[in-house]
């Protein structure tokens, strides 16, 4: 795992990026026309990055686990050097791009206030990851557990219980290395979804576009009499269907 002994690791980095910026500019065009800009830029970005599930010793084909991912009160229960779970192991980031930019224009007429402008926002999401959302990595993992094995025929220890058949199966195999089971998540991709390679992370891409607008029924706001104002506000709001990019 690296590292020098006795002295912390951080092998398994949870990093968090958030930013969020913002632009404004307040124009007078005229003593009765006002302009008013703005643009905002927010970004999360968050990763839980590991090391995987890399073989234990040089010359194996796979991570191997003993036991299964079975856990005990919340603590895996493999006998194993260090954890290959993929709930504790699997790589994945988010990474959420949006940019804002809105304008306003602002004009009194008379007794009259008049406002219109629109917005659009263009939001950008890009995630990965190397499971499949369940119990699958994308390294190969041997489980060495009793399930899957024949043991109808087995030999069994003279003088053993009949009823510790079962627990003589389960620790004879973690003790021999049966494999019960090897696992690993492929992905695919393209127009043909072509088979990806061994360790290779999904990887999905979407542009969502939003469209705010006043016009062409704007807002208004009105003084009939020097008391009572009357407003009248209508805006559209459109959201077109998000675009993918790569996945």
């Amino acid at each position: 795992m690296g590292g020098t002994l006795g002295t912390p690791l951080a092998t398994a980095p949870r990093v968090q990026k958030p930013s969020f910026w913002v632009l404004g500019l307040t124009s007078a065009i005229r003593p009765t026309i006002t302009n008013d800009f703005r643009w905002n830029y927010s970004r999360n970005y968050w990763q839980w990055f590991s090391l995987g599930d890399p073989p234990q010793f040089a010359g194996l084909g796979g991570a191997v686990e003993i036991a299964g991912e079975g856990t005990s009160g919340g603590v895996p229960v493999a006998l194993i050097p260090y954890n290959v779970n993929t709930q504790y192991t699997r790589t994945r980031y988010w990474d959420g791009k949006d940019n804002l930019i809105k304008d306003d224009l602002t004009i009194i007429k008379g007794n009259h206030l008049l406002q219109v402008g629109g917005s659009y926002q263009h939001n950008f999401n890009e995630h990965s990851r190397t499971d499949n959302g369940q119990g699958i990595n994308n390294q190969i993992v041997y489980q060495v557990t009793s399930s899957n094995i024949n043991f109808g025929n087995f030999a069994y220890p003279a003088g053993m219980p009949a009823n510790q058949g079962r627990t003589f199966n389960t620790y004879y195999s973690y003790v021999m290395g049966m494999v019960s089971q090897s696992q690993l998540v492929y992905t695919r991709s393209g127009v043909n979804l072509a088979l990806g390679p061994i360790g290779a992370s999904t990887l999905a891409q979407s542009i969502i576009p939003t469209t705010t607008a006043t016009l062409p029924t704007p807002g208004m706001s009105s003084r009939v009499r020097p008391s009572p104002t009357v407003s009248v506000t209508s805006w559209k709001c459109r959201r077109t269907k998000p675009s993918p990019g790569k996945s």
